[in-house]
Formats: C-alpha cells, sequence, structure tokens
C-alpha cells in the first residue's frame, strides 16, 4: 500500500517537474524573441533617423553647389546662408540617438 502511493507521488512529482522545465524553456524563447523583435525595430528606427539626416545633409551640399555653378537644384542656397544649416544638420547627425529622443 505504502509502495502504491510512493509510485504514485514519485510520479506527480516527475510531471510537475517535466511541466516546469517545458514552460520554462517555452517562455524563454518566447521572451528571447521578443526581445529580438524590439531590437530589429529599434535599429530600423535608428537606421531611417541617420539615413535622413544624410539626406537632410545632401540637399543642403547639393543646394550650395547649385549656388557655385556646380549641378542643377531648383533651389540654390548661398554659401554664407548654407553653412550654418549644413553645421546644424551635422549636429543632428552626429547627436547620439537617446540624446536626440529626449531632445524631441
Amino acid at each position: 500500500m505504502f509502495l502504491d502511493q510512493l509510485a504514485t507521488l514519485l510520479a506527480v512529482a516527475v510531471g510537475a517537474a517535466g511541466s516546469y522545465a517545458s514552460t520554462t524553456l517555452t517562455e524563454r524563447t518566447r521572451w528571447r524573441r521578443t526581445q529580438t523583435e524590439r531590437w530589429h525595430e529599434k535599429k530600423f528606427e535608428v537606421y531611417a533617423r541617420y539615413g535622413n539626416a544624410l539626406k537632410e545633409q545632401i540637399w543642403i551640399i547639393q543646394r550650395i553647389g547649385a549656388a557655385l555653378g556646380y549641378a542643377h537644384v531648383v533651389d540654390p542656397l548661398e554659401l554664407a546662408a548654407g553653412l550654418p544649416l549644413l553645421a546644424e544638420a551635422e549636429a543632428r547627425r552626429a547627436t547620439p540617438v537617446g540624446v536626440r529622443a529626449a531632445r524631441w
């Protein structure tokens, strides 16, 4: 009689341990997947922001170049007016992401 109860108790303990192990592994996998997705979203956002900052700098440089007689751009920008804009665009591009996000 005691051995029957011991066998049942042992089976319950093994089942509980197996259930705990599988739940822990499942949750760990889900957490890692979620963290990876968040990381990819952040990385995409940072790359997009950096690309937009570069585009802004290129646009200003093209406008300054047009004022100096190079490529044809619709809205030329004189060198004296363009250099401060270029410096501001460079500062925005070079600002670390966390600082920029806190400023906006």
